[in-house]
């Protein structure tokens, strides 16, 4: 299974995904091609530059310090939705969880 975690507060946003699909075998799998083609969107269209992490493996961390109102917030957002429908519309093969970030960038805990 994928498992997708976005995060956010004022200051940063982040994406974390690690896992595989198990839709198909490696290299012939239709949701790991999908959730994979968003993120690197994410990277051609923010910039290496602005983006501090790393890709390795099909895991994914990434961090973007930016505003809220900022460009590089936006895309983002539309790079999240599109995961996040994504998940929505194969849930046995990926799961999305979003939170909002304390000042260091660490997790919210819900309530």
């Amino acid at each position: 299974m994928i498992m997708v975690a976005l995060g956010e507060n004022e200051k940063q946003f982040t994406l974390v995904m690690t896992g595989h699909a198990g839709y198909d075998e490696p290299g012939k799998d239709i949701v790991c091609s999908a959730a994979s083609i968003l993120v690197y969107t994410l990277i051609e269209n923010i910039g290496p530059d602005k983006l501090s992490g790393w890709v390795k493996e099909g895991n994914v961390v990434i961090r973007c310090r930016c505003s809220q109102d900022s460009q590089e917030r936006m895309v983002l957002k539309v790079i999240g939705r599109g995961l996040k429908l994504l998940a929505q519309q194969n849930r046995q093969y990926m799961y999305m969880s979003e939170h909002r970030l304390d000042e260091n960038g660490e997790p919210i805990p819900e309530p």
